[in-house]
C-alpha cells in the first residue's frame, strides 16, 4: 500500500513500491561485457609484448648467424690464400733448366718447366712439363694450367682445361728478382723472358683481396733453387 502526501492513502495505486535497493545501474553491465570477438585491453597488451620479444629473438638469432658466417669465410679465405701459396711454391722450388720450356712471366702471369705429375711412364709417374699461373680479371681468380711435353709439342687433340688455384682476388702481382748486369745491382723485374734461358733468383707474389669490407694485401717471396 502507498500513501501519498502526509501519509494520505492514493486509491488509484496497487502493489508495492519498487524497492531502490533492486535496481541496477545499467552501465555496469556494460562495462563488464565484452563482445565475443574483441579482446580487452590487457590482452592486446599481453600480446604485442609476446610480439616484440619473439621478433627480438629472431632478429638476434639472425644477427649471430651472419656474424658466425662471416668468421668462417674469413677463415676459409686466409686457408685458401696459405693453401695456394703452397702450391705455387711447391711448383716453382721443382723448376729447373729446360732449353724448350723457358721461364717467362709479367705481372699477371708466369709459366716455367717444372715437375708434374704424369701417367706413369717407364715406371715413374712424374715428368716434364710447363705450369702457368694466371690471373683471370672478369672472373676475379688465379687459374693454374699445367701441361705435358705431348700437350705442348706434339699437338695432342685434348683441350687442357685450366683450374682455379684462388678465387675473390682483387689483383695479383707477380715480380721476379734476378742480377741486373747492366745496372750491377740485384732488382726486382716486372717482367721476365731472358733470351739466354736464365731462371730469376725468386718470385714475389702480392695478392690483393678484400675482407669484410676492407682491402688487404698479402705477399709470399719464393726462392727458386735453380734461380741465376
Amino acid at each position: 500500500m502507498f500513501y501519498g502526501m502526509k501519509g494520505v492513502k492514493d486509491p488509484n495505486f496497487r502493489g508495492s513500491a519498487p524497492s531502490l535497493k533492486s535496481q541496477k545501474n545499467p552501465m555496469s553491465s556494460v562495462r563488464l561485457q565484452r563482445s565475443p570477438s574483441g579482446f580487452t585491453l590487457i590482452e592486446v597488451l599481453i600480446a604485442a609484448s609476446l610480439v616484440s620479444l619473439i621478433a627480438f629473438a629472431v632478429y638476434a638469432n639472425f644477427d649471430s648467424g651472419i656474424r658466425v658466417m662471416e668468421r668462417v669465410n674469413h677463415v676459409m679465405q686466409e686457408e685458401d690464400i696459405n693453401v695456394f701459396f703452397e702450391k705455387l711454391s711447391r711448383d716453382i722450388q721443382n723448376s729447373f733448366r729446360y732449353a724448350s720450356i723457358p721461364f717467362k712471366g709479367n705481372g699477371e702471369k708466369l709459366s716455367f718447366p717444372s715437375s708434374i705429375a704424369t701417367e706413369p711412364v717407364l715406371g715413374s709417374s712424374r715428368g716434364i712439363g710447363r705450369v702457368s699461373y694466371y690471373y683471370n680479371s672478369s672472373q676475379g681468380r688465379i687459374e693454374r694450367l699445367q701441361e705435358n711435353v705431348s700437350q705442348m709439342f706434339q699437338g695432342e687433340k685434348e683441350v687442357v682445361e685450366p683450374t682455379t688455384a684462388l678465387s675473390n682476388i682483387s689483383s695479383v702481382r707477380f715480380q721476379y728478382f734476378a742480377y741486373d748486369k747492366k745496372e750491377e745491382a740485384y732488382t726486382w723485374k716486372e717482367e721476365w723472358g731472358d733470351a739466354d734461358n736464365r731462371i730469376p733468383l725468386a718470385v714475389k707474389a702480392e695478392l690483393v683481396f678484400h675482407d669484410e669490407g676492407i682491402e688487404k694485401t698479402l705477399t709470399r717471396t719464393i726462392a727458386v733453387p735453380v734461380g741465376g
